[in-house]
């Protein structure tokens, strides 16, 4: 039997400091063949991922990005947030031709990794000057600098005995088409090139200017014999008029000041990586699920990170405005879906961030509030006479880029918005963010709802017209839309509930023809057999693009009748196309884990991310035949299987709710650094006992209640332990 003492020895266990674990601490397999040594203990702890023959499809390359720029190792392309041209629907990312995807071409490449925990991708190879000369070892370096965001840097380092002259080649492909690029002057040995886009989203939007300063690339290096290690540095820093008053200054500046302190560009690198992995999710035992989890973790806040904050010139050479922006699909690095924003950012990308790195999900709801004026507009545009409509697919000035004719009618999008602003408010309760951001799009999202709605004679209630689900396959008749899709009615119902509540909160008055509206929205239902309709006029058996009606329980935590949440699972299930959409499965697995089916949502869990990463270094793609490469969307969705599916937690009102279950094969689950109400908790549970421990306390106290109801406070020095099977538990402020 264990008494209080193992249990403190448990805890002592799991809330060892973060500096020392790892962030993975899954049983690792034996290393792969031709792995060096040094890599091997960064490779076990899941922090590094290893291939002997670096893929040749872009798709299955690594990404290094830092929410500002990214770019896929080797490729001809480099992507800076926000950076857009083309007009209306043609809008997409521009390209910048690379300027660092530099390779030794005399030297054999020995292997490659992508360091997960630094950030970094290296590629080691070898040369041999002569029969009877000493190999020369070289490790090229690449990473966009995560604390200097315009930086892009590439190292080759050669340790040798031996004099050696390596050839470069630069694949910076075809000059681009998106921007008009001249040459501007530098001082020997540096380049600059700068100019506008070409093409504009609107009318009214101002070219968006870029300047890129970098090394000159020679054609081949010499490496003296020194017997020591010989570092050369190809540095490139990119400017905008978005976040430089003068583009083509500050990015000259930035790179002679990267110059300057090359020799400790990596160092600040990899700390400022540290610091982003004190938070995450820690897997026990299971290494290939440790390894997708922390990559996962990697691939999206490369492609995000907080914004609208300025930095000063102690840490740039000149001040850098880091705007607001969203995420698309294909992440950072890609033109996947042109770079536009879509639903998957509120959906799939922001829950795991606002849990752990709520300064990135604000970012995302930022970009949303940034737009109001354009959504208002869009709204008139679009026939509704008050509201915000965002367009289904946005770029940077927030006016409607979707090409796909239904596209436009897909109106659960607002909802979606909706649901992440509440569940920002649940989590932080800051009133201060809801006065000034979250109330105009919590309201205004309510007011297109009900400009929406339309009195049905038959139903005595109100549908609302016109509108596709997620459900892509269900266009409509003359791909114009069907009607009451059940998902869509539900969280637009939830919208207009929240923003009559954000109103009380602030004192403002709630007209109750909302409240009478939203509590008489109808949704279809079908009592004989006991399930939801997709929409009405849904045919039985018809095929299902991705997870649409079963998001009703989750996200959208709509309180359904046990029998009729596992009647929807039931019947999606067998008509959901096997080759959707990655993060479909991981809704499946949430799903038949609130219903107590374990097997099924193991087999879910499972889908929702094996045959959608490709190997060796974990790049998503959309669905098991391909779809859009590098599929953030999908790295969403699987990691909402592990902590709203198996750590059970719904973000409630007044409260978090855990129910703990652990997946197959893993001996713990830890929540690093989970965020509620401006505390930071560490959670970690077995089969056996769950702890919640305080590692940062916020002004608002907090306490655990068990299922049992004995509630305890949670200090900084005395975490709460409690057996696993009095689930489930409740996280809330104390007093309440």
């Amino acid at each position: 039997m264990k008494g209080p003492r193992s249990q403190v020895a448990l805890a002592a266990l799991l809330f060892v400091a973060v500096s020392l674990v790892a962030l993975t601490r899954a049983a690792a397999p034996s290393p792969p063949l031709g792995i060096p040594a040094d890599w091997v203990g960064p490779w076990k702890q899941g922090d590094l991922l290893f291939g002997t023959d670096e893929p040749q499809q872009t798709y299955r390359q690594a990404v290094v990005g830092n929410g500002y720029m990214a770019t896929v190792v080797g490729s001809p392309d480099i992507y800076v947030s926000g950076v857009f041209n083309g007009e209306e629907s043609l809008s997409k990312r521009a390209r910048l031709p690379a300027t660092n995807a530099i390779t030794v071409t005399n030297a054999l490449h020995t292997g490659s990794a992508l360091n997960i925990r630094e950030g970094v991708f290296y590629r080691r190879s070898y040369f041999k000057p002569c029969i009877a000369c000493a190999e020369a070892d070289i490790e090229q370096r690449w990473y966009a600098h995560r604390f200097y965001p315009s930086l892009l840097v590439r190292t080759t380092v050669s340790p040798t005995n031996e004099s050696i002259t390596l050839t470069l080649a630069n694949n910076n492909g075809t000059a681009t088409t998106d921007l008009d690029l001249s040459p501007y002057g530098a001082p020997p040995g540096l380049a600059v090139i700068a100019g506008p886009t070409r093409l504009l989203e609107t009318p009214k939007q101002q070219p968006t200017f870029v300047a890129v300063a970098t090394n000159n690339v020679p054609d081949s290096i010499t490496v003296n014999a020194t017997g020591s290690s010989t570092t050369f540095y190809f540095i490139t820093a990119i400017r905008t008029n978005h976040d430089s008053e003068y583009p083509i200054d500050a990015a000259l500046t930035d790179l002679q000041n990267a110059q300057f302190m090359q020799g400790s560009l990596r160092k600040h690198h990899i700390e400022e990586w540290e610091k982003i992995w004190e938070a995450g999710i820690e897997v026990g035992a299971r290494f290939e699920l440790g390894q997708a989890v922390n990559s996962s973790i990697y691939y999206l806040l490369s492609s995000i990170r907080a914004g609208d904050y300025e930095t000063n010139s102690s840490r740039f050479g000149s001040a850098f405005r880091v705007k607001s922006y969203s995420v698309s699909p294909g992440s950072l690095a890609t033109t996947g879906y042109s770079g536009h924003s879509f639903w998957d950012g509120e959906t799939w990308m922001y829950p795991t961030m606002a849990l752990f790195y709520p300064e990135v999900a604000r970012n995302l709801l930022q970009y949303r509030s940034d737009r109001i004026p354009e959504a208002s507009a869009n709204a008139a545009l679009n026939g509704f006479k008050v509201g915000l409509k965002f367009p289904w697919e946005s770029g940077y000035t927030g006016s409607e880029v979707c090409p796909w004719p239904p596209g436009l009618f897909e109106h659960h999008l607002m909802g979606d918005i909706a649901l992440a602003v509440q569940q920002y408010w649940r989590l932080t309760r800051d009133k201060q963010w809801l006065k000034e951001e979250g109330i105009n799009l919590a309201v205004g999202i309510a007011a297109f709802w009900i400009s929406h709605v339309e009195w049905n004679s038959t139903t005595q209630k109100y549908s609302i017209n016109h509108v596709l689900g997620p459900d892509e396959y269900a266009t409509g008749p003359d791909n114009k839309g069907i009607n009451d899709n059940a998902y869509t009615n539900t969280i637009a119902r939830i919208s207009i509930e929240f923003a009559a509540e954000a109103m009380q909160i602030l004192g403002l008055k709630v007209d109750p023809v909302w409240l009478n509206i939203s509590s008489n929205i109808y949704v279809p239902f079908n009592a004989t057999g006991n399930f939801h309709p997709e929409y009405v006029g849904y045919e039985y058996g018809q095929v299902v693009k991705q997870a649409d009606t079963i998001l009703m329980g989750y996200p959208a935590l709509d309180q359904l009748p046990e029998q009729v949440r596992r009647n929807d699972l039931e019947y999606y299930e067998e008509v959901t196309d096997i080759n959707g959409p990655a993060m479909s499965w991981g809704m499946f697995a949430i799903g038949w884990l609130e219903v107590g089916e374990y097997q099924l949502a193991a087999k879910y869990f499972n889908q929702s991310y094996q045959l959608n990463l490709n190997l060796p270094f974990n790049a998503w793609q959309e669905t098991v035949n391909g779809g859009c490469p590098h599929f953030i969307t999908g790295a969403g969705g699987f990691l909402q299987g592990l902590w709203a599916g198996f750590g059970g937690v719904r973000i409630l009102n007044d409260r978090v709710v855990f129910k703990p279950v652990l997946p197959e094969h893993t001996t713990y689950l830890k929540y690093r650094q989970f965020h509620y109400l401006g505390s930071q908790i560490d959670i970690a549970f077995d089969d056996k006992q769950i702890t919640f421990g305080l590692t940062s306390q916020g002004a608002q106290a907090l306490a655990v209640t068990s299922s049992k109801g004995d509630k305890q406070i949670l200090g900084a020095k005395s975490p709460v332990i409690l057996p696993t099977a009095s689930a489930p538990f409740y996280l809330s402020a104390y007093p309440q």
